[in-house]
This record gives C-alpha cells, sequence and structure tokens, in this order.
C-alpha cells in the first residue's frame, strides 16, 4: 500500500470522537499500513498501541512495596471514573510506545521527561475482546518506574481525577476486583506476577492465564 488511504465515516457510527490519528499496523509484524481517526480504531477492529507506567515505592530491599494508582476523570469519554495505572494513553501516529509514556507523563502525573526516563520497558500483552464500541485489539506495552518516596503526582490535562499511593496488596485486590479498566488491570497483575508479590500458587495461576496474552 502506497500514500495515505482515507475513508470517510458517519461520526455518528464512532464513539468518542478525538480529532487524533492512529496508526492502521499488520498485526503479525507491526508494520504501519495507513492511519484513521483514533476513535475509529476500535469501530474497525484494528490494532493499536498502548503504553502504561505502573509508578511503584520500593522499600529497602528494592521491593515493591506501593503502587500510584490513578482515577480517570468522570468526563473521560472511555471508562469514566475508573482506576488505572499512574500513567496510560494510547500511542498516536508517529510516536513510539515510550515517546507517548513521556509525554503523557507530563500530562496525567506532572512528571519531567528527566523522571520518565528511569522508567523501565515491562512485557508486552495483547488484549484482543469485544467492547460497545467494537473490538479492542491492542498491544499494551507496559513500562516500571520507581518513584521516591513523599512524591506526589500533579495531573496537568484534567483527565484524572486523583491518585492514591497504595500497599500493593490493596492495588493488586482493585486490579482483581474490576475496580480498574481492563488495560491497567492486565499490566498492575502482570507487574504482581514479574515482581514475585503474589503466593506461589497464586502466581501459577495467574502466569497459566496471561501466558496467551504474550506478544
Amino acid at each position: 500500500m502506497t500514500g495515505v488511504q482515507t475513508c470517510a465515516l458517519p461520526i455518528c457510527w464512532v464513539r468518542a470522537w478525538r480529532d487524533e490519528l492512529f496508526a492502521i499496523t499488520d498485526p503479525a509484524t507491526g508494520r504501519p499500513l495507513a492511519q484513521t481517526e483514533r476513535a475509529a480504531s476500535r469501530f474497525w477492529g484494528t490494532c493499536t498501541l498502548g503504553a502504561h507506567a505502573n509508578g511503584y515505592i520500593a522499600g529497602a530491599d528494592g521491593r515493591p512495596t506501593h503502587l500510584w494508582v490513578a482515577q480517570r476523570a468522570l468526563t473521560k469519554a472511555t471508562d469514566p471514573g475508573m482506576r488505572d495505572n499512574l500513567v496510560g494513553g494510547g500511542v498516536p501516529q508517529g510516536q513510539t510506545p515510550h515517546d507517548t509514556l513521556v509525554r503523557e507523563g507530563w500530562e496525567e502525573a506532572g512528571l519531567t521527561p528527566a523522571q520518565m526516563a528511569t522508567a523501565r520497558p515491562g512485557r508486552v500483552l495483547r488484549l484482543h475482546r469485544d467492547i460497545p464500541e467494537g473490538v479492542q485489539l491492542e498491544d499494551l506495552h507496559s513500562f516500571d518506574l520507581a518513584l521516591p518516596a513523599g512524591l506526589v503526582p500533579q495531573n496537568q490535562d484534567g483527565e484524572v481525577a486523583g491518585f492514591e499511593c497504595l500497599p500493593v496488596d490493596q492495588a493488586l485486590a482493585l486490579a482483581a476486583g474490576g475496580a480498574m479498566t481492563v488495560d491497567a488491570e492486565l499490566v498492575t497483575l502482570d507487574f504482581a506476577l514479574r515482581h514475585r508479590l503474589l503466593p506461589a500458587a497464586e502466581a501459577a495461576r495467574l502466569a497459566l492465564a496471561l501466558s496467551p496474552l504474550l506478544a
């Protein structure tokens, strides 16, 4: 395919129009094929990318003791009021997941590029599910961001209602109990698995459940 292909859609068919371009990529290779309005990507079920950061505080032994959990603003077009990762967002045309993470770090949590540069990549989970808007086919790129005790995130763009710094067991209970967005649930539970924060039997069950999602 050469050039940019465009297709006019009646806006009433597509929910939460953003005036933001997302790449249409080959799900097998990640190669960009064209571009579309962000909201239309779920209408068509095209593969998108997400970037999420688990913001955590570590104890003296380096193990995570607390996780920062955001609450989405009630005005959000999708999942208003639900709990979320410290930072999370869709990857637009022309950005990498890390680029998006750095941008969203400032917009959502008031964290500078220098602070976001310390984020370490985790794993990529492929989420594929039917939703009211159509189909969500998204590769979730997770990152781990260690933050010092005493630092308090400050939202800049009005898309986050507030933040809580929760002991890991409380944060994991939110993730397992349906209080988080599905994206954030998966990224949070994968964080717990990678950092060995769960009892052995529970970790084994979770590893089995997540293994089909590993991209």
